[in-house]
C-alpha cells in the first residue's frame, strides 16, 4: 500500500497529525477464497480436497460456457487434410442459406438435413483420428492461445512482467485475472498467430528466464492466497546453447519442487500440446485437465 503525501501537506507549517489520530487501519491477512461455483477453498484442509457439495468440473465447465460457437469462421483458417470434406459441407450449407434469403424461399427443412448430416460427419471424423491426426490437431494454428483463453473468460486481466533477475520471456505469459469477482494468477505458454510472432514468441518455448518469471509470479500467489491456473501449450523447453548455459534445466527441476510445496490449489489446462519438461515446469497442479 503506497501513501501520497500531497504538496501543500509538505509546505504547510502545520504540523503532521500523529499516527495515532490517524484512523486505524485494518489488518492484512490473506483472504479465504470462496466461491459457489469453485472447487478449492484455502482452508485447513489440502488444496486438492473438494469443498462438499461442489465440482471442480462444473466449475470449468461454468467457465468454457462462456465460448459460444463461431458464427462464421475468419478468411485465413487453414484446414487440416481430413477436415476438408466438413470444410465443403458447411460451405454448402452457407450458400443454400444465402441462395434462400436472397430468392425469399423457405428451405429450413434442407438445412436442418444438412446441418444433421454435417454434425454426424464432424463426430465421426473426430471420433476416430489417427495419432498424427491428434497431433496435428494439438498444433492447429487457429487453435486459441492462452491469451485468447485468459482475456475471454476472465472479467479483467493485467500481465505482469519480468524475473526480478533483468530478463523477460514472451514465450511464457504470467498475469493476474479475475472471474467473478475472484482473483486468480495466469500463467500460460502463448504461441504466435504468424511468423513474424511466432519468432517473437519463440514458438512458443520458454527459455529458463521465463520459467523464473513464472515461479516468481507463483510464490506471489501463494502469499497472497491466489489460486494458480496454468495453461500448457508448448513442444518443450528451448534447448538452444543459450538456455543451457543460463540453467533451462535448473530453472525447471526449481519449479518442479517449488510447486509441490505451495499452500494455494493449482489447476493445470492443457490447451494445445504439451511436451517434456518445458509443459512439466508448469504443470505440477492439483488438478490436470487436457482440451
Amino acid at each position: 500500500m503506497v501513501f501520497h503525501v500531497s504538496a501543500n501537506l509538505l509546505s504547510s507549517k502545520q504540523p503532521v497529525p500523529a499516527m495515532a489520530s490517524m484512523p486505524s487501519m485494518p489488518a492484512l491477512r490473506t483472504p479465504c477464497i470462496k466461491t459457489s461455483r469453485a472447487s478449492f477453498r484455502i482452508a485447513a484442509n489440502p488444496p486438492d480436497v473438494p469443498v462438499e457439495g461442489g465440482s471442480g468440473r462444473e466449475w470449468f465447465q461454468s467457465i468454457l460456457s462462456r465460448f459460444g460457437p463461431i458464427r462464421e469462421k475468419a478468411s485465413n483458417t487453414t484446414v487440416l487434410d481430413f477436415e476438408k470434406p466438413l470444410v465443403e459441407l458447411d460451405n454448402r450449407i452457407k450458400e443454400v442459406r444465402t441462395v434462400a434469403e436472397e430468392n425469399g424461399v423457405d428451405v429450413s427443412d434442407q438445412i436442418k438435413e444438412l446441418e444433421e448430416r454435417a454434425r454426424k460427419l464432424r463426430q465421426d471424423t473426430y471420433s476416430r483420428l489417427t495419432p498424427i491426426q491428434r497431433l496435428q490437431v494439438a498444433r492447429h494454428p487457429n487453435r486459441p492461445t492462452f491469451l485468447d483463453i485468459a482475456l475471454n473468460i476472465s472479467d479483467k486481466f493485467v500481465e505482469l512482467h519480468g524475473d526480478r533477475g533483468g530478463l523477460d520471456d514472451p514465450a511464457l505469459v504470467c498475469g493476474i485475472g479475475s472471474i467473478d469477482g475472484v482473483s486468480m494468477m495466469f500463467i500460460g505458454h502463448q504461441k504466435g498467430r504468424n511468423t513474424k510472432e511466432n519468432i517473437y514468441r519463440n514458438f512458443g518455448m520458454p527459455q529458463p528466464n521465463g520459467y523464473r518469471k513464472a515461479l516468481r509470479f507463483m510464490r506471489h500467489a501463494d502469499k497472497f492466497g491466489l489460486p494458480i491456473v496454468t495453461f500448457v501449450d508448448t513442444p518443450g523447453a528451448y534447448a538452444g546453447k543459450a538456455a543451457e548455459e543460463l540453467g533451462q534445466g535448473e530453472a525447471i527441476a526449481v519449479n518442479l519442487r517449488e510447486m509441490f510445496g505451495f499452500r494455494v490449489p493449482i489447476i493445470s489446462v492443457v490447451i494445445g500440446e504439451g511436451g517434456s519438461g518445458g509443459a512439466l515446469a508448469i504443470g505440477g497442479a492439483n488438478r490436470n485437465l487436457i482440451m
